[in-house]
């Protein structure tokens, strides 16, 4: 395996550090732009002049905001060749959204998509620091290129990234890691992942994501070709057009995959299909295996620590083993350690870990301590496989028996009218919870009827209370059954947080 120094030279100096990969394929962009190891490393190189001549070095901190393209990463490595703090974010941030990281990180410099650019030039006047430069892709290439008697000052160990929360609308959680344990990580995901040169990987997940970002960089890392994608209907596209060696997705997007017609995608050459982000539901993977005579390769990973597990082997509900660096405690409210096969909290040891939340002391202090990261994820381990049973604080007490929201969502999602469930917690002044499902309806004719007059509606939900019930009678104990449902329109689709996550804060219902 690739010492951290060797993984850095690398992703820095691809064609120089392996001269057969020059001209391969490195990167191919949502508008089917296809550079070779060698352009990503001139552009690299272009763009770490570019840094030099700003004045961006040691410690200054760059935002990055683009849609995936290979600029994206480009950026991302010129900045840690210089030594400086990249801060990847989610292009699809609201003006005010961006702002505020803007005024909370206070980068020297803000480097993306034209638009976004355009967006923060204007909003100048709301910025605490309004001297920031800001550059769109082409502009900052353009500044590597007219200058270049400039010395790039190397220093990729002070280089580092923050990866930000879903708590940008507020005070934004950023997650600040440095680099040599990212790369560190990205050798042993190879490694467990037997990635080598000429593997062809789709990726369609932000790379201001860690699960996007960590499968971009482990691919190239390892001399494959990575393809980005940049809408759902352009990564069915691309799957429809070419064979991959690893696709990496959330269970949404494989869920559209089987709604395909059979035969659309052929996934006979693909060795993984990550499946990350989000819960993978047990049904999808059995309906996904039936399908495709194929496996769903779940894994496991979360801003603060990076990926830490991927299942090529073990059972179909288990995040597989975990990376030879990280080890596992599962702990219950009293911290004390539990037995095999027994649920707690997952705490994390490993130099995988983040140094902790940028500025935010108190934040840290309750999530890392005693050498472990506390996942606030429920689990347990189970002949070295690591099992997720949900979130604690997705956890619903129903009159003191626990439910976990999972559990039930697996069951329902069988229903046969059913195209997309949550399940949550709500309060009750007797219970404490009660279980609430909300379904998107799958079947036209009663999606519309949900969508006309008030008898019509009640009506349809007559029916589908009648049939739900039914069907959970049969498949539930008492004390998993929802007592509260939702129904919507097959048009009307569940809230996503910008991973593909279903949004269950924007679920949270008021008290009955």
């Amino acid at each position: 395996m690739k010492t951290i120094s060797e993984a850095l030279d690398t992703l820095f100096a691809p064609a120089k550090s392996n001269p057969d990969w020059a001209g391969r394929k490195a990167m191919t962009g949502g508008d089917q732009r296809t550079l070779t190891f060698a352009d990503l490393e001139q552009t690299i190189n272009t763009f770490a002049q570019a840094m030099a001549n700003i004045g961006v070095g040691k410690s200054d901190k760059v935002i990055i905001c683009s849609p995936n393209c290979p600029e994206y990463i480009a950026t991302l490595l010129a900045t840690w060749i210089v030594g400086a703090t990249a801060i990847p974010v989610d292009f699809r941030l609201t003006l005010e959204e961006l702002v505020n990281v803007v005024n909370r990180v206070e980068p020297k410099v803000l480097i993306g998509f034209s638009q976004n650019c355009q967006a923060i030039e204007q909003a100048k006047d709301k910025l605490a620091n309004r001297a920031l430069s800001i550059f769109d892709f082409s502009q900052f290439a353009k500044k590597g290129l007219e200058d270049n008697s400039k010395p790039v000052k190397a220093n990729p160990e002070t280089a580092a990234f923050v990866i930000l929360t879903s708590g940008t609308t507020g005070i934004p959680k950023g997650a600040v890691h440095d680099v040599a344990t990212l790369m560190s990580n990205l050798v042993e995901l190879g490694h467990l992942a037997s990635i080598t040169p000429g593997m062809n990987v789709l990726l369609p997940l932000p790379l201001s994501h860690i699960f996007g970002l960590e499968v971009c960089l482990v691919g190239l890392l390892h001399g494959a070709s990575v393809k980005l994608t940049f809408t759902p209907e352009d990564f069915i596209k691309a799957l429809m057009a070419d064979k991959f060696d690893i696709v990496a997705g959330v269970p949404a997007l494989y869920s559209a995959i089987l709604a395909l017609p059979e035969g659309a995608i052929d996934f006979s050459h693909s060795k993984i299909l990550l499946s990350g982000g989000a819960a993978l539901p047990s049904s999808l993977a059995e309906d996904f295996r039936r399908r495709f005579k194929t496996r769903l390769n779940n894994g496991y990973g979360s801003t603060e620590m990076k990926i830490i597990a991927l299942n090529l082997e073990g059972p179909d509900l288990s995040v597989g083993r975990t990376v030879p660096s990280c080890q596992i405690r599962i702990m219950d409210a009293d911290h004390r350690h539990q037995s095999e096969g027994e649920i707690g909290e997952i705490c994390i040891e490993g130099n995988m870990l983040m140094k902790g939340y940028f500025n935010q002391t108190k934040e840290t202090e309750a999530v890392l301590h005693q050498g472990h990261y506390h996942t606030g994820d429920l689990g347990y381990v189970q002949d070295g496989y690591l099992f997720i049973s949900g979130r604690d604080k997705e956890l619903i007490n129903v009159a003191g028996n626990k439910v976990f929201p999972s559990e039930v969502e697996d069951v329902l999602r069988q229903h046969e009218n059913v195209k997309e469930v949550a399940v949550l917690g709500v309060p009750h002044y007797r219970l404490g919870q009660l279980v609430k499902a909300v379904i998107v309806i799958k079947d036209a004719n009663m999606s519309n009827m949900l969508e006309q007059g008030e008898q019509a509606q009640r009506e349809a939900r007559q029916q589908l209370l009648n049939s739900f019930k039914e069907f959970c009678k049969e498949r539930l104990k008492k004390e998993l059954r929802p007592m509260e449902w939702e129904f919507r329109p097959v048009k009307e689709a569940l809230p996503k947080t910008m991973t593909g996550k279903v949004d269950k804060k924007k679920l949270q219902a008021v008290p009955v």
